[in-house]
């Protein structure tokens, strides 16, 4: 009786094992594949190095644009016919306003009150 536990608890510790080393090897072939696809370098002529200015550089074209259209131009051209839009993640606040804005605009009384102010509430 003890050597068959004995047997059943190698066998599942071995699948444990099994399952931890595949789990590691995938892992790390997606982070290796990952990091294959991520290097891409895209250059472009400096116009500007300027400490405190935004910097400008002149794209294939010869326009003048910042970093954020160069990777544009590149991804919707050579890196693979991609459209996008510099927003600076106003879409996803947008996205999140427009969800949460049942709970953003509640009506739970004294919200804005904590026990550090000084002065009232302005009240209607």
């Amino acid at each position: 009786m003890f050597i068959v536990s004995m047997i059943l608890t190698l066998i599942s510790s071995c699948r444990f094992l099994v399952k931890l080393i595949l789990l590691i090897f995938f892992n790390i072939m997606a982070i290796s594949l990952w990091l294959m696809l991520i290097q891409v370098f895209v250059q472009g002529r400096p116009l500007n190095s300027e400490l405190g200015e935004k910097n400008r550089y002149y794209n294939e074209a010869g326009k003048q644009c910042g970093v954020e259209e160069i990777a544009l131009h590149y991804y919707a051209g050579d890196g693979g016919g991609w459209q996008g839009v510099h927003a600076e993640s106003g879409i996803w606040l947008t996205i999140f306003g427009l969800l949460m804005w049942d709970v953003i605009y509640a009506d739970v009384p004294n919200v804005f009150y904590t026990r550090f102010q000084v002065h009232f509430l302005v009240s209607n």
